[in-house]
């Protein structure tokens, strides 16, 4: 067996939280077996404006984890993720066992009705417009098969028919 590490991590760029962004590494997470949380964090910076950040925490193997953070840099909402630092993977640490049984989102119930909402309208949007893409590739394929239909009907009723069928 393979052996365990526990990485941890904190992920900032532009439009992180209310993205989806949390829900995407979950299925990530979900598709290598990497068990963990990731939870979003806020925090003022010099100026007073709010950070917003996403904290991870990764458990898996060390391939696992070349292959989450891969597959997390890539991911595609309405975020930008700033750049991961090249050896973060440096900063995994062994583990005996897994402290999580499954890779889940904390979430503050009370503040993140509204970015569910958001995220449920977005896939909303998505269907919608994938909808609307499937329809207008079967009316031209219904326009098509309709060409050719009234094509093989003209050849058709064009044949002289003879007065008296053969019988065999």
């Amino acid at each position: 067996m393979s052996s365990l590490y526990s990485l941890e991590f904190i992920i900032t760029g532009r439009k992180i939280q209310k993205s989806g962004f949390r829900s995407a590494v979950e299925s990530v997470a979900l598709d290598i077996g990497i068990t963990g949380t990731a939870e979003n964090l806020k925090k003022p910076d010099p100026t007073g404006k709010t950070i917003h950040e996403v904290r991870i925490i990764a458990e898996g193997s060390e391939d696992e984890l070349k292959e989450f953070l891969l597959r997390v840099g890539r991911i595609n909402t309405f975020h930008q993720v700033n750049q991961f630092d090249d050896n973060l993977l440096n900063s995994k640490k062994q583990i005996e066992h897994r402290s999580y049984s499954e890779f889940v989102i904390k979430r503050d119930e009370k503040s993140e009705l509204p970015e569910r909402m958001d995220e449920a309208v977005h896939y909303v949007k998505h269907l919608y417009g994938e909808m609307h893409s499937l329809k207008e590739d079967t009316n031209k394929n219904f326009e098509t098969m309709e060409r050719k239909y009234h094509a093989i009907s003209e050849n058709l009723t064009l044949r002289p028919r003879s007065p008296h069928p053969k019988l065999c």
